[in-house]
């Protein structure tokens, strides 16, 4: 299953397996996928449905662009919590569990909220140019981000574990 969720609309979708045509048709719609992890995770699910087109998508993957810009990788609960003051709901093996259990709902409640926090920190990258991390020694720092987006007056989106947004 996936949420996205649409800027333009405010509003979060819910896709199940039988969903995957129309979540892939609006991610191939998108001026942008945006979304955390979403080239190493996302894409390597969907293109069991969708083939390895959806690698080619226009997409910004925050998780890819921060370990590029720092040398190393920041989990979305690391910046999230250092940028926004929040972090995650649970964690991944807590969310197999729930789905392995029958606990859908909260699956679904678990990945809204992750995507929550993915559009929260790219708004927040958009408008200020950085996100903040804890570096090595403890200290919050920023790193200087410039993602296209919000600040181009462009309607975007972050994809299947993010937004998606159909172009006008």
């Amino acid at each position: 299953m996936a949420v996205a969720y649409r800027p333009a609309y405010a509003s979060y979708s819910v896709y199940f397996e039988q969903d995957v045509g129309r979540l892939v048709g609006l991610l191939c719609e998108a001026d942008l996928v945006v979304g955390f992890g979403v080239r190493s995770f996302d894409y390597r699910v969907l293109e069991r449905y969708a083939g390895p087109s959806v690698h080619g998508l226009p997409t910004l993957d925050i998780l890819e662009d921060v370990a590029r810009r720092l040398g190393r990788r920041a989990g979305l609960h690391h910046l999230a919590t250092a940028t926004l003051g929040r972090g995650k709901s649970a964690d991944g093996w807590q969310a197999v569990r729930w789905w392995r259990a029958g606990q859908v709902g909260r699956v679904v409640e678990y990945c809204r909220m992750d995507v929550e926090l993915t559009w929260e920190l790219y708004r927040f990258g958009c408008e200020n140019g950085y996100v903040r991390y804890w570096d090595r020694d403890g200290r919050l720092s920023q790193v200087a981000v410039d993602w296209p987006g919000l600040l181009e007056g462009r309607r975007r989106g972050v994809g299947p574990h993010g937004l998606s947004e159909r172009r006008r």
